[in-house]
């Protein structure tokens, strides 16, 4: 058994549960071991907590793939990082990506920024409703996403989700009527 687990440890299957907090904390200071720590943080969730103002760091990260990693991981620690909601909702606002090969837009970042507002709670409602009117269609649309996603904790939105629902882009009002559905019967 014992030998398993030292076969194991060198390849590395046990990630995240073996390494230490501080020893991720220190990996993430340098871009080559950055973003498999910011991996293993993520994979350690609730756990990673004390992680949360290196992560917020990394959200101003000039790598894209390094902010959306930033952001994954916060949202698995979840209502324990509700100190990022103003990082990440300055992540709504990156222009979106696309992916040539299947001509879609792709906001990398912004959209992890949305699934981990999404986890953070009653407290990123506010905000979250703020960006419902953001002149740009994409930061609307995926604030409403986030609202859904947080569900009936996101009642105080709902009469702001209405008035999507009447916005001038097609995304938006999809959206916002997905999420009122996901809030639930209150809405």
């Amino acid at each position: 058994m014992a030998l398993i687990f030292i076969l194991a440890q060198a390849h590395g299957v046990f990630g995240a549960e073996l390494r230490g907090i501080a020893e991720l904390l220190k990996a993430l200071e340098t871009t080559e071991t950055q973003f498999e720590a910011i991996r293993d943080l993520e994979e350690l969730g609730l756990d990673a907590a004390s992680a949360v103002p290196q992560l917020m760091r990394l959200l101003d990260a000039p790598d894209r793939d390094t902010r959306a990693a930033a952001a994954d991981a916060l949202g698995a620690i979840g209502t324990d990082a509700t100190a990022a909601i103003s990082k990440l909702i300055e992540r709504l606002g990156e222009p979106e990506v696309v992916w040539p090969a299947f001509e879609t837009p792709v906001a990398d970042a912004s959209f992890s920024a949305t699934v981990a507002l999404g986890k953070m709670g009653e407290e990123a409602v506010g905000p979250l409703e703020q960006c419902l009117d953001d002149d740009r269609p994409h930061v609307r649309d995926l604030a409403a996403f986030a609202l859904g996603e947080i569900g009936p904790a996101a009642r105080a939105a709902v009469a702001s989700l209405i008035q999507r629902t009447r916005d001038r882009d097609e995304s938006v009002r999809r959206e916002a009527v997905s999420s009122l559905g996901r809030i639930g019967s209150d809405a």
